[in-house]
């Protein structure tokens, strides 16, 4: 396979915000837009529909980064592809990320016998990383165990911080290392769109030309959508 799928977590509170800067950052850089997908978690309905090439499903369901996982992990038959990347909305992709992801991907499909990588062997990934669809469908038992339906913004921050718990989880798991897998970190203030204010990281992934804006980077301090610049 030549090509891979790039899976974005978004939520329905990002649809105005989140969700249209993502779909730009993926046409200014070089992912094919028939390549990327971006589940939205807490909508009113499924539905599918693409803008500007860019396929946004729509689910009601709620998991956070874990919602492309389930997705997939429900649908298993609906995307062609051995490894994907999977990502939150928050983060940047730089112009050389499709082919030094390829490389990546390329370089994990040498070794015969792995099913994930992390895109951080110093801290945790975050749950972004390199996945092989076997392994995301393997463990939809352990993701429905932690699946809600609500948007009650209340059940939102517990199961925040539940999801601590999962950090990496299915990561972790027949895991290849590859030790040129670091992020540089700059701390740094991040203002949600309802005036929230956190404490957290820009982690700059210079060997992917990947950003990740991490607002909660130390402890879980809101669920607020996050202003990126």
């Amino acid at each position: 396979m030549d090509n891979y799928h790039i899976f974005i977590a978004s939520c329905v509170e990002g649809l105005d915000t989140q969700v249209p800067r993502i779909i730009k950052n993926i046409l200014e850089s070089n992912i094919p837009n028939e390549y990327a997908h971006i589940i939205v978690g807490g909508c009113s309905s499924n539905e599918t529909y693409y803008k500007d090439g860019v396929e946004i499903v729509h689910v009601t369901y709620r998991c956070f980064e874990f919602t492309p996982h389930i997705y997939i992990a429900s649908n298993p038959d609906k995307y062609d592809f051995d490894f994907g990347f999977l990502t939150h909305d928050t983060v940047y992709f730089g112009k050389d990320f499709y082919n030094l992801m390829k490389e990546q991907i390329s370089h994990l499909r040498t070794t015969g016998s792995y099913d994930t990588m992390r895109i951080d062997n110093e801290w945790p990934s975050m749950n972004i990383g390199i996945y092989s669809k076997k392994i995301i469908v393997q463990n939809m038992g352990r993701l429905n165990e932690i699946i809600i339906n609500t948007n009650d913004r209340d059940e939102l921050i517990r199961l925040k911080h539940k999801l601590t718990g999962y950090e990496d989880f299915i990561l972790n798991q027949n895991s290849y290392t590859n030790h040129t897998n670091v992020s540089e970190k700059i701390e740094r203030d991040f203002e949600g769109v309802y005036g929230s204010i956190s404490h957290g990281l820009l982690r700059t992934f210079k060997y992917i030309d990947f950003v990740k804006y991490q607002s909660n980077a130390y402890n879980i301090q809101s669920i607020d959508i996050c202003k990126i610049d």
